[in-house]
């Protein structure tokens, strides 16, 4: 929601909305290693790590807004 880049466990819900690299990283869940050397790329790699970050607030748009949310909810009452 504020483009920021986001790293996520393949093991979390929202990992199903991630494509690596493009809009969010993603590690094997317990993969600590795999973690800190994302972390570390982050830090390497501010602009395209930014780039990355755009790119997730679009999931947000499309998937999470409170928006989204009402149309969904509405959706399943109905």
């Amino acid at each position: 929601m504020n483009e920021k880049l986001v790293i996520v466990s393949d093991a979390a819900g929202n990992a199903d909305y991630i494509e690596d690299g493009k809009n969010g990283l993603l590690f094997s869940c317990g993969d600590s290693l795999k973690l800190a050397q994302l972390m570390q790329w982050v830090i390497d790699h501010g602009e395209k790590a930014k780039e990355i970050g755009r790119a997730g607030k679009e999931i947000y748009e499309k998937h999470f807004t409170m928006k989204r949310f009402e149309n969904n909810l509405l959706r399943v009452i109905q």
